[in-house]
């Protein structure tokens, strides 16, 4: 492109806010200047949620002058898209703001995090690994490294992001031992993933999806008493979460204490908030379990997706 020709000045003002397009009609436009060819330029403007265009013709400018992009407007749009869940426009207008502004390493983080929401998980591993040449000693970043990897299948490389960023944060942070704990899972590392679960739960016991992983590890191991040890401490400290109850309940079930799931899967129901559904149907399955009758005869089609996370008898594909 050749602006110097077309009798355009192109001006550099460091201190400005925005670019400035001024017109042969005396008009200024401003805003920031995100596409240019021979034939036209591009102007865009956001604030308050709301982008606005103006595609403009050489014929039309007489001088251009350019200012480090200003990008508070630009970032209230992508939260807004967010918001409205269209991820990949989301994606779009962060990967935009992160070209103008590479150097802010949040602004990486936000979209690797918007990537990963809308399952673009091969958008954000390229993505990633420019995020992370920008900014190879930011923790943020090498945790939605690991998050990345974890989604890949590469569980042992999700375990080296987890304790890379501990180590870059100084601290065991509630993400990245989130991170660190299914890492060892998938690397089929039960004991250590049991470790990486309970120090979790010992700082954050209201982790139901922690305390859910926990127990089913902990069952699948032979170690009942470690799931109830540890279920039993979060019901105390948190009597009104669900989480504990069930459990508890679990365990019984899968013990054949029928009686003793079903009050646990009580205590579970007479509770409010999310995640009741999960509690009725194990409460049935229980129920029909202790006066020996088929959990299939007391549930529904949708009550049978659900069933199976605490009687694996009960998946569509047994016998």
């Amino acid at each position: 492109m050749n602006w110097r020709a077309l009798g355009v000045l192109i001006l550099l003002a460091r201190s400005a806010s925005a670019d400035v397009v001024t017109l042969k009609n005396g008009r200024e436009i401003e805003g920031l200047i995100v596409d240019l060819d021979d034939e036209r330029l591009v102007v865009r403007r956001a604030g308050e949620g709301i982008t606005q265009n103006w595609q403009l013709t050489r014929s039309e400018i007489v001088s251009v002058r350019l200012a480090p992009p200003e990008l508070a407007g630009f970032r209230t749009v992508a939260r807004r898209l967010e918001a409205d869940r269209s991820l990949g426009d989301a994606a779009d207008a962060w990967r935009r703001i992160c070209a103008l502004r590479p150097e802010g390493a949040a602004d990486h983080v936000r979209l690797l995090q918007v990537y990963r929401r809308a399952n673009q998980i091969e958008a954000a591993a390229a993505a990633v690994q420019a995020a992370a040449r920008a900014h190879p000693k930011d923790a943020r970043i090498l945790l939605e490294q690991g998050e990345i990897a974890l989604a890949q299948g590469r569980a042992p490389d999700a375990v080296a992001s987890a304790r890379e960023h501990q180590k870059l944060s100084g601290a065991a942070t509630e993400e990245a031992s989130w991170l660190l704990a299914r890492g060892l899972e998938q690397s089929n590392q039960p004991e250590e993933a049991l470790g990486a679960y309970r120090g979790l739960l010992r700082d954050q016991p209201r982790r139901s999806d922690a305390l859910e992983r926990f127990t089913e590890i902990a069952l699948e191991q032979g170690k009942a008493d470690q799931a109830v040890e540890e279920a039993e401490r979060v019901a105390k400290i948190a009597p009104d979460l669900r989480g504990g109850w069930i459990a508890l309940g679990k365990v019984r079930y899968r013990q054949g204490r029928f009686a003793e799931a079903v009050a646990m899967f009580q205590s579970a129901t007479r509770l409010g908030g999310p995640d009741y559904d999960r509690a009725r149907i194990f409460l049935q399955c229980a129920l029909a379990r202790r006066y020996d009758r088929d959990p299939r005869t007391v549930l529904n089609a949708n009550d049978l997706e659900i069933a199976p996370q605490l009687d694996p008898e009960l998946r569509r594909d047994q016998p």
